[in-house]
């Protein structure tokens, strides 16, 4: 078999991964296929079969149909089917700890539960099947109390089962198929707990990775050893601060956290370094107990399995003699993987890890060539950089819509020093394993090389603009984007041709990028987001952002900054409270972009404030706010819908949108454009009286967030499933 086609074939089964979202996708991938291969053979006749692309085409129907078979579903007598018969009333679930807990961003304590046992109390004889006979995984948080029991233990959990929720909000975090993707279809919100069975003392290498992390934070401060344990075992295998990892992640580092190629590589070299005098059979053994290792200690993520993967590849190729072909082995790991579990293509951690490595072996000694008139000690740091930097921004663009300017100037200057503490870490956590105290010294060593660097990524954090939303790109835009590189590197072997060629593929990647987002900000877009305390409201026009309310700090920080980035919105240029200001959550807003200018309702008064073409009209006597677009219905705003206001929406010749909290009062005969409740539950007398004046309505309950858009009308986030449960 010739390499291109092993190389086809590798290429097909990820084509056919990356159509499970788009199912017409899939048969058009397959038909390129065949096109191809027909007119490559017709082109060429002696040198291409069609027989691969035939073999291609039907690789990427089998790669959809593995997908979806490996795709979990609940069973019959899974924990989740008892969700909606329960109504979040307070159960008892006992079951095995699969994790050691963690901290989640709020503070409170998360584990992955085996159950064994649901007691639903007195519901327990009217549920059909028995809850006793529930099964599952389980997605655990725990409020105040803070467990430390390990994996193994069975436990007792008190609190409400929930059902996980789809994204709420434009381009929010899907958090059902998050856990789907884990096998996970409930959670538990635990308010207590109590130890059954104590975990069997048995060797496991979650006890080697607290060895080695106790180890490490005994010879340096808390901070500090975190981060080393991190670096070396991965953020997944240490529980660092949310902080901390916000840091980094703000500037472009958040790869420094995450145990993956870089580890492996040092390893491979250490190894073979220290192994050099041996025979090549004691080199290749001692390569893969170490792989191995830090596999086994950093945990089976697909990042990691990755770079182990080629790692091994590396280590077989100097056993056969053979030279490495590296973007070879890079897909041949990639797809070993993916064969094994096909779910792993929507990993991000895998997407950025492979796209990095990608670009490290396609781009890097090229940049550092056009770099040759600067110093080979900053030249290749940098061009490394820049390498892994322009094959992973599509990828952050299309997910997070940001970009960090001071990502590749940080990297440069932290190569070394992330090194420097990797190495060293390794040499730690190897110590460690032996003799901890041995292991404590080597940390205490990388005190001054931790604080170094600790001190560029915080420093540079409070940089202005140290990171800049852009928006998010479609899917479309994505490929691309990604197709543009790849005929960016074909075409620089062509050296007559490349500056011209690469002016215009720049000037395509800028158009594809920039061009639509100024296209939909020529339309007028409000969107009212799902928030849980406090209602929402984002008003974007010709370059003009209002924001009414903030909402709680929470919401500020996991909801409103997150659509704010992705939206490309680097400014306030007006806020608005309906209701008491939440002083925390303004000031949590303002440390991360500008306001322009704040108001309150009352402060309005019966004035007209104008911000380009939107007006906005307070009226004392009703509590409400108007907002007028040219030429588009206008928007009341309002808590409580009044009776003053019910006779000032009487009195209105055109129609309006409403903006409520969806407490009931009866409304007149007239066309209203759209109603919005924002409250926990719409009255349903209210909605069915709306409902049959054909008027749109939307519960954000329900529906999640909605957004009306000036030339498409009224969109949702989030539509009512009809899910079947357990009879009741």
């Amino acid at each position: 078999m010739q390499a291109y086609t092993g190389i086809l074939w590798c290429v097909a089964w990820i084509v056919g991964l990356l159509t499970t979202q788009v199912s017409w996708l899939t048969a058009v991938c397959a038909i390129a296929f065949v096109i191809t291969g027909i007119t490559l053979r017709k082109l060429r006749p002696a040198k291409f079969q069609i027989e691969p692309w035939l073999i291609a085409a039907l690789i990427t129907g089998v790669a959809v149909g593995w997908y979806h078979f490996r795709t979990p579903q609940p069973q019959a007598s899974d924990i989740s089917r008892y969700v909606s018969a329960i109504d979040r009333q307070v159960v008892q679930v006992t079951g095995q700890v699969e994790s050691l807990p963690r901290t989640t961003k709020s503070g409170k304590t998360q584990l992955w539960l085996d159950v064994q046992d649901l007691d639903a109390g007195s519901l327990n004889a009217r549920l059909t099947p028995s809850p006793h006979q529930a099964r599952g995984r389980l997605y655990v948080t725990i409020g105040d109390r803070r467990p430390s029991f390990p994996p193994g233990t069975q436990v007792k959990l008190k609190g409400k089962l929930y059902a996980p929720k789809p994204a709420q909000n434009p381009g929010g975090f899907d958090f059902r198929k998050y856990l789907a993707i884990e096998g996970c279809f409930a959670g538990l919100k635990a308010d207590d707990f109590e130890v059954v069975v104590a975990a069997k003392q048995t060797w496991g290498l979650w006890q080697l990775q607290q060895r080695i992390t106790q180890s490490m934070l005994v010879g340096l401060p808390d901070d500090q050893g975190l981060l080393l344990a991190a670096m070396v075992l991965g953020n997944k295998a240490v529980d660092i601060p949310s902080e901390m990892q916000d840091a980094f992640t703000k500037v472009g580092m958040s790869h420094a956290l995450a145990a993956s190629g870089f580890q492996v590589s040092l390893i491979i070299a250490v190894v073979l370094g220290l192994t050099d005098r041996f025979s090549k059979k004691i080199q290749v053994t001692a390569g893969s107990i170490a792989i191995l290792l830090f596999i086994g200690l950093a945990g089976l993520q697909p990042a990691i399995l990755r770079a182990g993967v080629m790692g091994f590849a590396v280590l077989l190729a100097l056993a056969l003699d053979q030279k490495v072909k590296p973007v070879a082995s890079l897909l041949f790991a990639s797809v070993v993987l993916l064969v094994y579990n096909p779910l792993w293509i929507w990993n991000l951690g895998f997407q950025l890890s492979a796209l990095a490595t990608l670009g490290l072996l396609v781009s890097s000694s090229r940049l550092q060539q056009s770099l040759d008139w600067i110093p080979t000690p900053i030249a290749l740091p940098l061009a490394t950089s820049i390498a892994a930097y322009l094959w992973t921004i599509p990828l952050q663009m299309y997910s997070f819509g940001l970009m960090s300017p001071y990502s590749i100037p940080i990297n440069v200057v932290t190569t070394v020093l992330i090194s420097v503490i990797s190495l060293g870490g390794m040499m730690s956590a190897l110590c460690a394993a032996v003799m901890p105290n041995v292991g404590s010294f080597v940390a205490g060593l990388l005190h001054f090389p931790i604080v170094a660097l600790l001190w560029i990524v915080n420093t540079v954090g409070k940089f202005p603009g140290n990171q800049w939303a852009i928006g998010t790109i479609s899917l479309g835009a994505l490929i691309i984007l990604y197709l543009l590189l790849g005929v960016s590197v074909w075409r620089s072997q062509l050296k007559s041709a490349f500056k011209s060629d690469q002016l215009a593929i720049s000037i395509a990647a800028f158009g594809i990028i920039f061009l639509p987002a100024w296209q939909i900000g020529q339309h007028p877009q409000i969107t009212a987001l799902a928030t849980t305390v406090q209602p929402v409201l984002v008003i974007q026009s010709k370059g003009k952002v209002i924001l009414v309310n903030t909402g709680d700090r929470a919401s500020v920080e996991n909801t409103l900054m997150s659509f704010l980035q992705k939206q490309g919105i680097n400014k306030i240029d007006r806020l608005v409270s309906l209701h008491p200001e939440n002083s925390d959550a303004v000031q949590a807003l303002r440390d991360r972009m500008p306001i322009g200018f704040s108001i309150d309702l009352k402060s309005i008064g019966d004035q007209t404030l104008s911000l380009g073409d939107v007006q906005l009209k307070g009226n004392s006597a009703t509590q409400s706010l108007q907002l007028q677009l040219p030429g588009k219905p206008a928007w009341l705003l309002c808590q409580k819908l009044s009776q003053p206001l019910r006779d000032a929406i009487a009195q209105r010749s055109d129609s309006v949108v409403l903006w409520w909290n969806g407490s009931y009062v009866a409304l007149p005969s007239v066309g209203l454009g759209g109603a919005i409740a924002y409250g926990k539950q719409m009255n349903p007398e209210l909605e069915g009286q709306i409902r049959k004046a054909r008027t749109p309505v939307f519960e954000i309950s329900q529906d999640g967030a909605v957004q009306w858009r000036g030339d498409r009308g009224f969109s949702t986030t989030s539509s009512k499933e009809d899910t079947e449960f357990v009879r009741l």
